[in-house]
Formats: C-alpha cells, structure tokens, sequence
C-alpha cells in the first residue's frame, strides 16, 4: 500500500489562512461556527454554499475548494441542521447537531464529490500557553490512511483515520516544515513539498488533510492550514 507522507510551505503548497477575528459581540443566543470546503473534485474544483438552519451561512456562500466563512454566528440549539450544497445545484452533504450558547465549532465538507462527508467538531478556542501555538490535525480523506502529523520532530497528531479530528495540542511557536503520513506504509514515500512554515505564538491552527492517494490534480492528497483565531 502506498505511503502517504506529506509537508507543506507557503511556496509548495496553497496554505489557507483564514482567521476568525473577533468583531462586534455575538447575540446571546448563538454559537460560533466555522464551514470549511475540503470536499475534493478533480481537475475541476467546485464551489459550495452553507447552510445553517435552513438559511445561507454569512460569507458561506460560493466558497471555493480549501476555503472557509470564518467563525459565524449561528442559532443555538439542539438538532440544529447544517449542509454545504454544490454552488446553485443540490446538497453535497449534510449534519444535525447540538450548539451550546456560546460554544465554537467547525463543519467541514469532506470526502470527494463522489464519496462527500460531513465532519463536525467543537473548538477549544482559549488561548495557548505563552510563547505557544495550538495546532490539530482533521482527515477529510476517504483513504484508510492513520494519519499521523509532525511539526518538525514534534507530534501533534496520531493515528488519525478518515474523518477524525485530533485533539488541540500545545507546542512552542517557531518555524516548522509540518508532515502528515501513515508510518505503517513505509514502502513508497510520496513527498508533496518541503519547506518552513512560520506558527504565531498565540494562534490556534488547523491542518487539514484533503482529497486521495488516486487523485488528480486538486484531488490528490492536500495539506492546508487554517488559522482558527
């Protein structure tokens, strides 16, 4: 079985920042919540639109492949009902879930347009310890792949399967070529860039891992860092 081992850069590979920025006060009623488009879709990537409560997420519209709305304000509540639809044609995926009042969270769309998940999770937004950064790892691959990612020699993620979010984990902020493989398919190495990426003390990240060992194009195994906050 093929090995997948991937690192990123600014210059090898797209590195999405898309930082959720405190603006005016959040209605007493609603949680926080992120939608991020990590549904892969082959030479020709799709675009996708959110939706929360049956109404079109703010800046969640017409988001292309690797990009998110940011944190939104939404309803609180119990069985709450969110998707991501392909731009102007039908639903791509979709989730119920419970948001606690003032609680943060992210969906992710996953999978490929013809294998789509929905990913969700809380977020654990408080802030890291002096001098360090919080970093995770979601798996948004369909492969049975246990992802495990390092910054530099520091593991912050283990044995994460397909649609599986780690743990916020603390490190030191600095500079770091940031990997994600499986180590139990060690027999072909695939090496999608090389290179440093710089973590701000006190940022809190997210490396997401997109699309298939057999994709194409913008199919193929991605890595992508969000900035949470």
């Amino acid at each position: 079985m093929k090995k997948a081992l991937l690192s990123f850069s600014v210059l090898a590979l797209i590195t999405v920042f898309a930082a959720c920025k405190k603006n005016n006060p959040a209605p007493a009623t609603t949680a926080s919540v992120m939608f991020v488009h990590g549904c892969a879709a082959g030479s020709t990537p799709i675009n996708v639109d959110a939706k929360a409560n049956n109404t079109a997420v703010i800046n969640g519209s017409n988001k292309a492949f690797l990009q998110n709305s940011g944190y939104q304000a939404i309803t609180a509540g119990s069985a709450v009902p969110m998707s991501f639809s392909v731009t102007g044609l039908s639903q791509l995926s979709s989730g119920t879930e419970n948001l606690t009042v003032g609680g943060h969270y992210s969906a992710f769309a996953g999978g490929t347009i013809l294998a789509p998940t929905f990913i969700f999770t809380s977020d654990d937004l408080t802030a890291p310890s002096s001098g360090n950064v919080k970093i995770r790892l979601v798996n948004l691959s369909t492969d049975t792949l246990h992802i495990n990612a390092d910054a530099q020699s520091t593991a912050f993620a283990t044995g994460v399967n397909s649609g599986q979010v780690s743990s916020f984990m603390e490190i030191a902020a600095g500079s770091y070529t940031i990997k994600a493989g499986d180590p139990a398919n060690i027999g072909s190495v695939v090496i999608l860039g090389t290179g440093a990426q710089q973590l701000v003390a006190g940022k809190i990240y997210t490396v997401m891992l997109t699309g298939t060992l057999t994709g194409l194009g913008t199919s193929g195994l991605t890595l992508t860092l969000i900035t949470n906050q």
